[in-house]
């Protein structure tokens, strides 16, 4: 018999809720025929908010929730799902037309699963219909938002917080996603895991950024041999002359005021494929949150990459190298080069390397 269900508090972690539902639609060799009404039954209402910083997990907790509680044997669905996102939903009339199809199933269908992503950014006009369709409950139908926070700012998902289940999905903190790393190898392909030296090498290169993390482990992982281990041998093919990592390499340059090293990594870069214009994109960035560091100041246009602590944490030895005034002559110059670089009649690359060398004076 399945075990009583426990009743589900609003606003679990990932973990609270993926162990409730465990017990129902994983550890029970019966098949639940409806499994809107068992989600119910624990206390899981719609609409299921997902919500979290790292993309990545939202929607892979929710392709997870799929599969458990709607995925038959032979891999069909038990209900019919449809997704959307924000982006479909321009105006009140196209939200208030998926609004009045919540609660309307196809021939073929029991039950309904309607997912729509990046819900926060979904505007007030627009959430209206939704939220008037959703704060009355639909039998059949489950509704899933996903998103990365739940504020005042985001109105589909802070009315609806207080109607239906929200999950957080807290950001991987250094040895979490050092853990994340290991997990995410395994399920490549690369049995043995990854080495320590290339793990500490991930985190450095990639931070919490695990859209990219995944991409390059999949690739690490076809190269492994049959010990299935990710070595630094291998790593080196890919990530450590990653432009992601030489990036910072030519950041490092910068600051320790390098000349021959700056031009020689530039090099490098044009020469593995960077646009001028890519590696100029990259040094603004960096050096609008060294300034905000540097100075303690606040700037809401780089709020979710001061919130990165590893991309913080990689730029602060070269931060620390510079004076507020100089990093301000600096990204100066920076926003004359990236002027330059759209209109200058010289080639791109020359433009980029006397840009270089007056931010070494």
């Amino acid at each position: 018999m399945p075990k009583k269900p426990t009743k589900a508090p609003i606003g679990l972690s990932t973990e609270k809720f993926t162990s409730l539902l465990k017990p129902l639609f994983v550890e029970q060799d019966e098949e639940i025929e409806s499994p809107v009404t068992a989600l119910k039954k624990l206390g899981i209402n719609s609409p299921l908010i997902v919500v979290g910083e790292e993309t990545l997990r939202t929607r892979r907790l929710i392709d997870w929730v799929k599969k458990i509680c709607f995925a038959k044997e032979d891999g069909s669905l038990k209900a019919q799902f449809n997704s959307y996102f924000a982006g479909d939903l321009t105006s009140p009339k196209k939200a208030k037309e998926l609004a009045m199809s919540f609660g309307n199933l196809d021939l073929f269908s029991t039950e309904k699963v309607i997912v729509i992503n990046e819900a926060d950014k979904i505007k007030s006009a627009v959430a209206q219909p939704l939220i008037d369709s959703l704060s009355k409950p639909h039998s059949d139908s489950l509704v899933i938002l996903e998103g990365k926070k739940i504020n005042t700012q985001t109105p589909l998902l802070n009315h609806l917080s207080k109607v239906g289940t929200v999950v957080q999905v807290e950001n991987l903190d250094e040895k979490k996603l050092a853990r994340w790393i290991q997990k995410e190898a395994r399920q490549c392909g690369a049995k043995a895991g990854v080495e320590t030296a290339v793990n500490r090498q991930l985190i450095d290169s990639y931070g919490s950024d695990l859209f990219s993390l995944s991409q390059v482990i999949s690739k690490l992982a076809l190269l492994t041999e049959d010990d299935g281990l990710i070595t630094r041998d291998i790593a080196s093919e890919i990530v450590f002359k990653s432009p992601e990592l030489q990036s910072f390499e030519l950041l490092d340059t910068i600051s320790a005021r390098n000349s021959l090293a700056t031009i020689k990594k530039c090099e490098e870069l044009v020469a593995q494929g960077m646009h001028p214009l890519q590696i100029s994109s990259f040094l603004g960035r960096s050096f609008r949150i060294m300034l905000a560091l540097k100075s303690a100041s606040s700037n809401s246009d780089l709020g979710k990459d001061l919130a990165n602590p590893w991309f913080a944490k990689r730029l602060r030895p070269a931060a620390n190298k510079l004076s507020e005034k100089k990093l301000k002559s600096q990204l100066k110059l920076l926003t004359e080069m990236d002027t330059k670089l759209k209109g200058s009649p010289l080639p791109d690359e020359t433009v980029l390397a006397n840009t270089l060398v007056q931010m070494l004076n």
